[in-house]
């Protein structure tokens, strides 16, 4: 565990040198404008009844809330570098709960559930024992890749279950 927080450190500390505003290929204010008529354009009936919609609101949400989540990672690091705990917990709890808030808005499409790939997996098996070990395998490969976390987030996913159960996790842990 110490390992894993270690490497999440050294992450943190990277994404934030990497992942600023001036690193995306797109602007962010169009995408938010986008997202805003998204949502002013469908009614729940609409968005319920239609999976090509569904799915795009759910995907350009999804981006959006990644870009609040790097602004405040961002927030993070400075209260990091300053040594200032209680600016780091402050904004870390926003983190958290962004974080909850993506799994939540992931676990309305079907395509971002990462329980549809452990069903798959399962069913896949041609025993128990075998399905344990698929299983195991998609989540490794998701998550540490090796037995010695090899490559942390290797694969990693944007999906429902691995934001709240794994990442959301990870991060209280280092938070806290």
């Amino acid at each position: 565990m110490v390992i894993i927080l270690f490497f999440d450190l050294l992450l943190f500390l990277v994404l934030y040198k990497t992942q600023s505003e001036d690193s995306l290929w797109y602007n962010s204010s169009d995408l938010t404008a986008a997202w805003d008529r998204l949502v002013a354009g469908a009614t729940a009936d609409q968005v319920r009844a239609a999976a090509n919609l569904r799915h795009d609101l759910v995907d350009v949400t999804r981006e959006v809330l990644t870009g609040l989540l790097t602004a405040y990672h961002g927030r993070l690091v400075g209260a990091f570098s300053d040594n200032n705990i209680v600016l780091l917990r402050e904004e870390g709890a926003v983190i958290l709960e962004l974080l909850a808030d993506l799994d939540t808005v992931l676990n309305t499409d079907k395509d971002f559930l990462l329980g549809a790939w452990v069903k798959q997996a399962r069913e896949a098996a041609s025993s128990e024992e075998e399905g344990v070990q698929f299983v195991y395998n998609l989540l490794n490969q998701l998550t540490l890749w090796g037995p010695r976390a090899n490559i942390v987030d290797y694969a990693a996913k944007q999906w429902s279950g691995l934001m709240h159960d794994y990442y959301r996790a990870r991060w209280r842990v280092f938070i806290t």
